[in-house]
C-alpha cells in the first residue's frame, strides 16, 4: 500500500510534528502508538508520522471500569475475539446505552446513515489510504479503546461495529448491529458538561471533576472531531499551563511535562456521549483537533485546549 505524503503543520516549523516534539516526551513516559481515530486515520496519519504525541502515546494510567452497571438497563459488553471478530448482541432496544469493551483492542462505534452505503462501502472507507469517505457515509459514534466503558444514546438504525486492529479488514471483522423496538435507557451516570462548539471547536471543561465520575462530551460543531486527553506532571508550572493554554500549539505541547496521554473520543459532527474521568487525581489538560476534512491535517488553535483537575 503506498504511503500517504507527509502531512505538515506550520507550527511545527515545516516538519511532521513527530520531528517538531522534544525527545523528552518519551522520557516523560509516553509512548509513540498511531493516533486512535477513525481506522483509516489511523493508518493515513501514522504512516505520514503526522499527529505524533499529541494525538499518540499510552493508554491512561486509569486501567479499565470496575463495579456493577448503573441500576436500570444493564451494561452491554462487547469484545474483539482471537479470529478478529467483534462480538456483540445481533439487536438492541435504543436508548442511553451503557456500553462496555471487555477486550484489549479497539472498537469503532458507526451508524449507517443511507441504506446504499452498507457493508461493502464501510470496508472500502476502512481500507482507504485517503479517508474521506467514511465521513460522508457514516456517522462515527467513538474509538472505543479496550478495557473502556462510555454512555452512548443509540437511535433506531443498524450500526457497524470494527475492529479497530488490522490495517486492512473484511466483513469478517465487522459486526452488524441493529437497534429498534422500545427505548430503554440506563440510568444517567453522574456528569458534568462538556461541550465543543462554534466554529473554532471551543471547548467548554469544567475547572474540575471528581475521579470515575463522568464527561458529558458533545461535538456541537460540523467537524468530526477527536479529544486527547494528557495527565500533567510536577515539571509543569501552573504559570507555564496557563501559558500553554492562552496560546495552544503543538510545540508548545510538547515543551511541557506530560505523564501520559489517551485519546479519549473521536466523533462525526453532532454526537455526543458520557466518557468516564481518570481513577487517578491530578491535573489534566483535554485538546480538541477539529477535522474539516478527514483527508487533511486537523485544526489546532485557541479555545481548543483546557485544564481539569481531578479528585
Amino acid at each position: 500500500m503506498p504511503l500517504a505524503p507527509a502531512l505538515r503543520r506550520p507550527d511545527a516549523g515545516g516538519q511532521p510534528l513527530s520531528a517538531a516534539l522534544p525527545a523528552a516526551a518519551g522520557a516523560a513516559g509516553i509512548t509513540r502508538r498511531p493516533p486512535a481515530l477513525l481506522a483509516s486515520v489511523n493508518r493515513t496519519a501514522a504512516l505520514a508520522g503526522a499527529l505524533t504525541v499529541s494525538l499518540a502515546a499510552g493508554i491512561l494510567a486509569a486501567g479499565p471500569a470496575t463495579g456493577r452497571a448503573l441500576a436500570g438497563r444493564p451494561a452491554v459488553r462487547i469484545h474483539v475475539d482471537r479470529t478478529g471478530a467483534v462480538v456483540a448482541p445481533a439487536s438492541l432496544r435504543p436508548g442511553l446505552v451503557h456500553v462496555r469493551n471487555a477486550g484489549g483492542q479497539q472498537i469503532y462505534l458507526v451508524r449507517q446513515v443511507d441504506p446504499r452505503w452498507g457493508m461493502d462501502t464501510f470496508v472500502a472507507d476502512y481500507n482507504a489510504i485517503v479517508p474521506s469517505g467514511m465521513g460522508r457515509h457514516f456517522r462515527i459514534l467513538d474509538t472505543l479503546s479496550g478495557h473502556r466503558d462510555v454512555f452512548v444514546r443509540l437511535t433506531p438504525g443498524k450500526y457497524l461495529l470494527a475492529d479497530g486492529g488490522p490495517n486492512t479488514i473484511t466483513a469478517a471483522n465487522v459486526r452488524t448491529v441493529a437497534v429498534a423496538g422500545s427505548r430503554w435507557d440506563a440510568s444517567r451516570p453522574r456528569y458534568r458538561s462538556a461541550p465543543i462548539s462554534g466554529t473554532g471547536a471551543t471547548l467548554h471543561l469544567p475547572a474540575s471533576a471528581p475521579a470515575r465520575s463522568y464527561l458529558h462530551l458533545h461535538n456541537r460543531t460540523d467537524y468530526a472531531l477527536s479529544v486527547v486527553l494528557f495527565r500533567v506532571g510536577s515539571g509543569t508550572s501552573e504559570r507555564q499551563l496557563a501559558g500553554f493554554i492562552a496560546h495552544p500549539t503543538v510545540r508548545r505541547l510538547g515543551r511541557l511535562d506530560l505523564r501520559s496521554s489517551e485519546e479519549i473520543w473521536f466523533a462525526s459532527a453532532h454526537v455526543s456521549l458520557y466518557y468516564r474521568v481518570p481513577a487517578r487525581a491530578g491535573r489534566y489538560i483535554v485538546v480538541d483537533y477539529a477535522y474539516v476534512d478527514l483527508a487533511r491535517t486537523p485544526r489546532f488553535g485557541p479555545g481548543q485546549a483546557a485544564v481539569i483537575r481531578v479528585s
